[in-house]
């Protein structure tokens, strides 16, 4: 990281680099979390019907397992829009007659 008020342009190179990164770090976390989910206790049809209608409450650990569940979700739409973005990027580049605007400035 360039420090003070004056900061070097990023190449595309180097921002695909670092974006692909970040993409296989989310494939990364989402693994892991799918790992966890893999490993928690969910309740059998009959105790979710009984948990349906009110007889038991939801354990702690199903609750987790919905939490771990919408957490992944989200970790892995990331990485979906990530890949859209640098698909629309591309498309603007090669349909620009100024490739020099979409330079990013850290």
């Amino acid at each position: 990281m360039i420090k003070g008020s004056e900061r070097k342009p990023l190449s595309a190179a180097t921002i695909k680099r670092r974006i692909n990164r970040g993409v296989r770090k989310v494939q990364e976390v989402a693994k892991e979390f799918r790992k966890l989910q893999e490993q928690i206790p969910l309740p059998t049809p009959e105790e979710f019907a009984r948990i349906k209608s009110g007889e038991i409450p939801l354990p702690y650990e199903a609750h987790l397992a919905g939490l771990l569940y919408l957490i992944r979700f989200h970790v892995l739409e990331v990485g979906v829009i990530i890949n859209h973005q640098g698909r629309e990027t591309r498309k603007s580049l090669a349909e620009s007659d100024r490739p020099d605007q979409f330079i990013i400035r850290g």
